[in-house]
């Protein structure tokens, strides 16, 4: 699937994509709503179908626009659901199944744990690429893709994380990573279309996925796309420090590509379609920046944010899932620029208590560089200049 159909309806025009679904959209649905039981290999072949079925779904939400999928003359509605006259019912199910499944529906059991996440991982992407594709309020964003609630036994990133695995950082010196470009879950046309309605200004987001190698001929794309990575954003470089995309029009669904180094959880199967939903919701005015003439309070800093900084600071948060919300900040430094004075004390906290790790590492030097890119006033920058010496000290 990954290999041939999910590049295929990747690159096929609109027309091709809708009559296809609306062939498969039952079956698919169908998968997507399996319960997972059985034996091993039976839960095995189950998670695979269930995967494929979000796959293909996140697809269908990113190339199509909401016209088509979320509206009473939906074609691919009526085969799902001929009764549903308000073209709804389909986009409501699919909400409904991606966030119970991202949230740790399947978690409580480890058989086939790796597949679980996968699973869950899959299901994150759909929920992205539908709220990109049909909601413009802030409130579902932050429900859906960062809110649980351990009450009820949800959880989000400890179930798309792999905390079982040990991340080791090379030295800066010895890091030769190469990059991909990835198509992600948000349109070009809706770019362009937010550029130039005066929702977002060209340039605002400079996709860098790492920041000491900016300047470096590493920062260079010598890739050639990453197919097996659906409705995915990648991280664009800087051209004159603006971002760039070619031509595009609402009629041809073309998906963003950008670059992404190939490092630590620049490679999750998440971190491209969340870096692009952030991006997107500034874009799109779904959210706006504080202006960075003055110091925002606590209650400016937007509630997605807010759980962001409390997963950082809370011990019980486990290391790998840190580092995936510190690679996430670092992907996007230009968002969360403005609301910097309230991350600084869980950000240096990370990179004392052996978070990065206990050396001067690749990851350790971008997020310190990540720290220089974030200006409040000049008071601000002498902290982080005496901080940035402690934390070096500390490290030695």
């Amino acid at each position: 699937m990954e290999k041939v159909l999910i590049p295929l309806l990747q690159l096929s025009d609109l027309t091709a994509i809708v009559s296809f679904c609306i062939d498969v959209i039952k079956p698919v649905m169908a998968g997507m709503s399996l319960t997972i039981q059985g034996r091993n290999e039976e839960q095995q072949k189950l998670l695979v179908t269930k995967i494929g079925s979000f796959k293909i779904l996140q697809v269908l939400f990113s190339r199509l626009p909401r016209e088509r999928i979320f509206n009473p003359g939906s074609e691919i509605n009526a085969a799902y659901q001929p009764s549903d006259t308000s073209g709804k019912e389909l986009t409501k199910d699919v909400l409904r199944q991606s966030s119970k499944v991202s949230k740790g529906e399947l978690r409580h059991d480890q058989t086939q744990a790796e597949f679980r996440r996968r699973c869950a991982c899959a299901a994150y992407n759909t929920l992205i690429a539908v709220l990109v594709c049909v909601k413009d309020d802030l409130k579902f964003y932050t429900s859906l893709l960062f809110s649980a609630s351990p009450t009820k036994g949800e959880a989000i990133w400890e179930c798309l994380i792999d905390c079982n695995k040990n991340l080791q950082f090379d030295i800066e010196i010895n890091l030769n990573p190469g990059s991909k470009r990835r198509f992600v879950a948000v349109r070009k046309n809706l770019k362009e279309t937010n550029q130039s309605s005066g929702k977002g200004a060209a340039g605002t987001v400079q996709y860098l996925a790492s920041h000491y190698l900016d300047d470096s001929s590493l920062r260079e794309d010598l890739s050639q796309f990453d197919f097996s990575n659906s409705v995915v954003l990648s991280m664009s470089q800087r051209e004159d420090n603006q971002y760039r995309i070619d031509a595009s029009n609402d009629e041809t669904g073309e998906l963003l590509v950008m670059n992404f180094e190939q490092s630590d959880y620049n490679e999750h199967e998440v971190m491209a379609n969340l870096t692009a939903a952030i991006y997107h919701m500034v874009d799109a005015k779904i959210m706006v920046l504080h202006k960075e003439d003055s110091i925002p309070s606590a209650a400016e800093v937007p509630p997605w944010m807010t759980i962001i900084r409390s997963k950082l600071e809370s011990g019980e948060t486990h290391r790998n899932v840190k580092l995936f919300l510190l690679r996430l900040m670092m992907n996007t430094s230009k968002v969360f620029a403005p609301y910097a004075v309230h991350f600084i004390n869980p950000v240096l906290t990370c990179l004392v208590d052996g978070t990065t790790g206990d050396r001067i590492n690749y990851f350790f030097s971008d997020l310190v560089g990540s720290l220089q890119t974030y200006v409040v006033n000049g008071f601000y920058n002498l902290v982080i200049i005496c901080m940035k010496c402690y934390v070096i000290w500390k490290i030695i």
